[in-house]
């Protein structure tokens, strides 16, 4: 589904950058990664409106 694609991608994206590609998050303080989070966690939330909400 496009929905659950669409924030898979970016996911691995991140996820494959920081192991693989040594990659790192330039946050250093507890705001910045609760910023962090709750931008993640909002994405999720919405893209989960979207899949459930039906095609009129």
């Amino acid at each position: 589904s496009l929905p659950a694609m669409k924030i898979v991608e970016p996911l691995i994206a991140l996820f494959l950058g920081l192991s693989i590609l040594g990659e790192y998050l330039q946050v250093e303080s507890v705001f910045g990664w609760l910023v962090m989070g709750a931008s993640i966690g909002g994405m999720l939330v919405a893209t989960g409106m979207l899949a459930r909400k039906p095609v009129a």
